[in-house]
């Protein structure tokens, strides 16, 4: 290129390429990108961890309401008694049937027959640590109440007449 003034200008490679200066980010702006991220992320850690325990309260609450909807399915259709046996101090719950003609209640011997475990963060209040499934349809009124740490509670309603199993997500007497 030829200036003005008569003399030959060199090509410079920052002439040629002016914006090579600016390519890239600086360290600062990587250090605001990480800073804006930490603090998203301390944030929305205690958000994510009580909507798990709450997705786990609710769980546990659903599988016992289905595993006494089963009690009383089973019931009606084979006619003869069903027995779900609440244990609050071992955290666990189990299905029984009775032994034709014995009066006596045997674990069932599929899978509904094993023994259910109430998870460690969850707690779980009966009236009743037996609720009866009769082959007539009817159920023992018991409310069980499933709780977490939070004090979010699920209440299961059994209601006798009906066998109705009813899930209620507050505490109701």
């Amino acid at each position: 290129m030829i200036l003005l003034t008569g003399k030959q200008k060199r090509n410079n490679i920052l002439s040629v390429r002016p914006n090579l200066e600016r390519a890239g980010f600086t360290l600062i702006e990587l250090v605001l990108v990480a800073a804006i991220i930490l603090v998203l992320t301390a944030v929305s850690t205690p958000l994510f961890k009580r909507t798990y325990e709450d997705l786990r309260l609710t769980s546990s609450a659903k599988e016992l309401a289905a595993v006494m909807r089963f009690c009383h399915e089973r019931a009606v259709f084979e006619r003869r008694p069903f027995r779900l046996i609440i244990d609050e101090t071992k955290r666990r719950y189990q299905v029984f049937s009775e032994d034709e003609g014995r009066n006596k209640f045997i674990p069932l011997k599929s899978r509904w027959g094993r023994s259910f475990r109430i998870p460690d963060d969850i707690s779980i209040e009966t009236e009743a640590d037996e609720i009866d499934f009769s082959p007539n349809g009817n159920i023992t009124a018991a409310p069980v109440y499933v709780s977490n740490k939070q004090g979010k509670t699920f209440t299961i309603v059994t209601e006798r007449s009906t066998g109705f199993v009813r899930v209620y997500d507050s505490k109701k007497e």
